[in-house]
């Protein structure tokens, strides 16, 4: 079982302002990492979130590589998609910096 909070995740948070690692939440098959915007509560009720998903194999096995699970969280983070509820289109983000360096 994997600890509420990754220590590897929070190496890779550290160099991408404005989120943060909430708990978590696994099973016997997955563990899901969330990682959320900090942002102002005034703003929004619940801050977006985004959800890293590992099996338990593929965690299992990044862990035993040094610096594999510092590289397959941050390229899960670099190259997240998702499908639309409302219109069924594949969505892609990424992180990049504002003007104000966040």
């Amino acid at each position: 079982m994997v600890a509420t909070k990754s220590g590897e995740l929070d190496l890779v948070l550290l160099q991408l302002p404005g989120v943060e690692q909430s708990d978590a939440v696994e099973n016997a098959e997955f563990i899901r990492f969330t990682v959320q915007l900090r942002i102002d509560p005034s703003d929004y009720d619940q801050p977006p979130q985004l959800f890293l998903i590992f099996s338990q194999d593929e965690f299992g096995r990044a862990r035993m590589a040094q610096g594999a699970l510092e590289s397959q969280l941050r390229t899960k983070l670099e190259k997240f998609s998702f499908t639309d509820a409302l219109n069924g289109k594949l969505v892609r983000t990424n992180f990049h910096q504002d003007r104000s360096g966040t």
